[in-house]
């Protein structure tokens, strides 16, 4: 049976580990765990010091008890390194006077009193903080109270955890709540009932209503009627679960009758049964879109009507029109007159009032280094009575330069003769800018992953290979051990086997992520190490021939599309081809670098594969490299041949002068 001061113990142990159950906020927590402390202990007072999330330093968040200590004490207590050591040794440590011990009958050198710490880890491992019972006289608790002050350590330490995680949930909402209220877009959560359950201010400005007005109205009511069957079917099938989200543009209802022109798009939130929890909708407010539209619109038609008065440059610019709504112009070879359209002057930034147009004011507005490459190949074009196209620039009266591309044809009478050209302009500037935008951040892209498969590459070899060698040797030492018992022997062979086997593994996805030799010894020496591994890996043999580098080295950023393109390409033939045999080819031609991989399995498609979206698996990322670096990709297969890959990589001055 219990003594009745152990079962009393335990019950106050009881008792306050079910205090710390209770519904408490987080301070109240940390007082409560103090005087639980003191009251186990019989503490002076008690402290509670978690750890800093950012830097991991003890940090005191609570103090209790009847007596305070001195000054004094608390400099000697921050100085101590004792609760870093109870933490780092994951065990209750004592301080007497100030020494550091790890039992309580160690003679007490000064008489200065005791502080006992014990670490407190959450259910992961991971360091919270410390609790530390504070004795400003010498004491010496019993070991019973002091396990049961572990086990109370132990048991705070989950509650703490877990009102640590309900505070970062709170908050995560809060943020979530503040989003959905701030929001510059009209937000609302819709019932499976197809009622509005909450709405946010953006939505109750646009629709005109309060929010107490508007919470509990159906959807329908305030759409605009004619719009509403095509939303209801959408609505339908996502509450059926046939879609999970939509997109529409409707027309509402206000309060006060206005019309308004929005975008919708609501997402279905499901339960875990797969039923309809609630609707969350973003309402886009459009009007003014709509509007210009209609005002676009109408100033076509006005256009269009202008036009009908001017019968001669209708007839030159209708065909311009046709081909690509933009500017347009004409050429009247016989008396050299030239036309354009109201958009081509806009590109070229002339008030068409004040700008005569001529063939010698229209090339004084060509950029200078430009004038002469247009020219001749106008020249050549009338020569040759052939269709005129170019890409240059224009060059406005404020010093603006913009990108443009033209394109004419001939335009012959009905007797056969050459009349002139009818044409169009069209400003790729900002084309142009999106192009270099997008390929800058698809090199920032690949650069950052390149990184990051260098990093996961160097920590699967350093900790997976270390604990892969850990194995070996165990099994090797069990086998030492084993006395030759046939039973131990062959799970032991098994086991050997299976750590090979994963070693082989682990060395393919190392040179998968991101080979040395790349970084070390250059393309040609990863190109065959990776098809060896590959080859020895798919029991399909891979041949690799070089030619035209001489032992160079290409920049890293060809090195690496061309790698990456090999990669994926084999990666592709094991998935695919069931090819028996593949052959790899990198040679350089004068100053382009060209990468050929040809295998002997199942083909396929390729204007099939086009029109899909890209052909197989990886074929779209393939290209993007290429084109990255200003080369190409070609595919060569038939649904019942090989396929051949050829990628053409052009070098730069450096790459091309360091393989001379």
């Amino acid at each position: 049976m219990m003594p009745d001061t152990e079962l009393t113990a335990v019950t106050q142990l009881q008792d306050l580990s079910t205090r710390l159950a209770g519904e408490i906020g987080f301070e109240s927590l940390l007082d409560e765990v103090s005087a639980g402390t003191i009251a186990l202990l019989k503490a002076d007072f008690a402290t509670v010091e978690l750890c800093d999330p950012a830097s991991g330093r003890l940090t005191l968040v609570a103090q209790r008890g009847p007596v305070q200590p001195s000054t004094e004490y608390v400099r000697r207590m921050h100085v101590a390194s004792d609760r870093e050591d109870s933490l780092r040794r994951h065990m209750r440590v004592v301080v007497k006077g100030e020494w550091l011990v790890d039992r309580l009958d160690t003679a007490d050198p000064v008489d200065s009193g005791l502080r006992v710490s014990t670490p407190l880890f959450g259910p992961g491992g991971c360091p919270l903080g410390v609790i530390s019972a504070h004795f400003l006289k010498s004491a010496a608790p019993a070991a019973r109270a002091l396990q049961f002050f572990d086990l109370y350590s132990r048991h705070a330490a989950s509650v703490i955890e877990r009102a640590r995680s309900w505070q970062t949930l709170r908050a995560s909402e809060e943020r979530l709540r503040c989003y959905f209220d701030c929001g510059p877009i009209g937000m609302a959560v819709i019932t499976p009932t197809k009622q509005i359950l909450e709405a946010n201010d953006e939505l109750c400005r646009i629709l005109g209503y309060e929010l107490h007005d508007l919470v509990g109205l159906g959807w329908a009511d305030m759409t605009e009627a004619d719009d509403w069957p095509a939303e209801a079917g959408q609505l339908e099938r996502a509450l059926a679960g046939e879609i999970d989200r939509y997109s529409i543009d409707k027309r509402w209802v206000r309060k006060d009758r206005r019309i308004v022109h929005t975008s919708v798009a609501a997402r279905c939130m499901r339960r875990p049964d797969g039923s309809a929890d609630y609707l969350l909708a973003v309402v886009q407010d459009i009007t003014e879109r709509k509007l210009a539209e209609d005002r676009l619109r109408q100033e076509k038609r006005a256009a269009r009507d202008a036009r009908d008065e001017f019968a001669r440059r209708e007839a030159y610019l209708a065909e311009a029109e046709r081909m690509s709504h933009t500017g347009s112009w004409a050429l009247n070879a016989l008396t050299g007159e030239l036309f354009w359209s109201e958009e081509h002057f806009r590109i070229c930034g002339v008030d068409p009032a004040h700008f005569t147009v001529t063939l010698e004011s229209g090339v004084e507005l060509i950029h200078p280094d430009d004038r002469a490459f247009v020219g001749d190949l106008l020249a050549r074009s009338i020569a040759g009575r052939a269709d005129f196209e170019c890409d240059c620039r224009v060059l406005r009266p404020s010093g603006e330069a913009r990108f443009v591309h033209s394109r004419a044809r001939p335009v012959f009478n009905d007797f056969g003769s050459f009349v002139g050209y009818v044409g169009s302009i069209i400003d790729t500037t900002e084309m142009r800018r999106a192009d270099e935008e997008r390929l800058q951040l698809v090199r920032r892209a690949m650069a950052a992953q390149e990184d990051e498969r260098r990093r996961i590459s160097r920590e699967m070899h350093d900790q997976c290979g270390e604990r892969l060698a850990e194995l070996t040797a165990c099994i090797g030492s069990i086998r030492a051990q084993s006395d030759g018992r046939l039973h131990v022997c062959r799970e032991l062979d098994a086991l050997e086997a299976t750590a090979k086997q994963l070693d082989s593994d682990l060395t393919f996805l190392i040179w998968a992520l991101r080979p040395t030799a790349l970084d070390d010894l250059g393309l040609v020496a990863a190109l065959r190490a990776y098809s060896h591994a590959w080859s020895k890996r798919f029991a399909v043999t891979a041949q690799v021939h070089c030619t035209g580098l001489d032992g160079s080295r290409l920049s890293p950023e060809s090195e690496t599309a061309l790698y990456r393109i090999m990669q994926e390409a084999l990666t592709n033939v094991a998935k695919h081809a069931h090819a028996s045999q593949v052959s790899v080819i990198l040679e350089r031609r004068s100053d382009t670098a060209h990468l050929i991989i040809e295998d002997d399995g199942v083909g396929f498609d390729v204007l099939l594969a086009g029109a899909s979206g890209g052909g197989p698996c990886g074929l779209v990322g393939m290209r993007e490299r290429a084109t990255l670096l200003g080369g190409t990709l070609d595919i060569e297969s038939s649904a019942t041949g090989g396929t051949t890959l050829i990628a053409r990589i052009p070098l730069s001055r450096n790459e091309t002068s360091g393989l001379q």
